[in-house]
This record gives structure tokens, sequence and C-alpha cells, in this order.
């Protein structure tokens, strides 16, 4: 069996290029949801350039690039901070708002897809409440933290 590491990789892999071929019918790719979905998300927040970096996790010279082709469709307007000018705070324009129910249609068909293929008892016990938590993701981080693998790897099996 392969290591966990490696089949999250490839189930994420599979999962954004599905996504991405569903999303493309309304003109969008899985980075530019995942934007949306962030920006939806934070209504009563300024969001910056840097925000959105952080959250994807991605460099910021990508995130520039990225809002650059949202901004292009129309999806998102970028406006310099009042306060800060070196800030660039990102906001959804109408657009955006109109194409959400199809971004979560989107969504929905591709987590049906997912599951298709499970029998009702593989349902109840891969919930995506089990799979995907914040939980599952803290341990995972927290692991890292407590073992700083990239200089000793003495304490893996504890």
């Amino acid at each position: 069996m392969e290591h966990y590491g490696v089949l999250i990789k490839k189930l994420d892999k599979v999962f954004k290029q599905n996504f991405d071929q569903e999303l493309e019918r309304v003109g969008l790719t899985f980075s530019q949801m995942r934007v949306l979905r962030f920006l939806e998300d934070n209504p009563n927040t300024k969001i910056t350039q840097k925000d959105i970096s952080k959250e994807l996790d991605i460099q910021h010279s990508t995130t520039i690039g990225l809002l650059k082709r949202m901004q292009e469709k129309g999806l998102v307007t970028v406006v310099v901070d009042e306060d800060n000018r070196r800030c660039r705070n990102i906001f959804l324009t109408s657009k955006a708002e109109e194409i959400s129910c199809e971004m979560e249609r989107g969504r929905t068909i591709m987590e049906n897809r997912v599951v298709a293929s499970f029998t009702e008892e593989e349902k109840e016990l891969y919930t995506w409440d089990k799979i995907i938590t914040n939980e599952l993701i803290d341990k995972t981080n927290d692991f890292f933290k407590k073992y700083d693998i990239s200089k000793n790897c003495d304490n893996i099996n504890e």
C-alpha cells in the first residue's frame, strides 16, 4: 500500500482536475472558486492579496496573476486600502455573486461523483466529517511542529 501522504496527494489532484472540468462551465478554475468562497465566507472583513495568498497557500506573485485574471473576468475588484496604500483589498462583484449558486452546484456534483460508488455502509463509515476535519489537519500540523522531520527523523514512530 502506498503511503498516506501519497494517497492524499493523488486524491487531491484527481479532485481538483475533475472540479476544474465542472467549473469550466461557468468559466472558473478551482483556485478562482476558492478565492470566491473565501471572499463570500468573510463578507464584512477587509481581505487583502496577502490574506488570499495565505488562505490558498500560494506565493504572492501567483496571487497577483490569479486576481488579475479574475478582474479580467469581472469577478473581483482590487482597491488600494485607504488606511495603508501598500495593501490591496479584494471585493466580489455582482457577477461573482450571481455565479455563486453555480459554484455550489458544481461542488455538489463533484461530491456526489466521489461517493457514487460507495455503498450506504461505506458512506456512513467514511463521512466527510470524519475524513476531512479541522481536527485531522490540526493533528497533522501539530505532528510536524513537534518533529522537525527535515532535521531529525529519530522520534517519528512515537
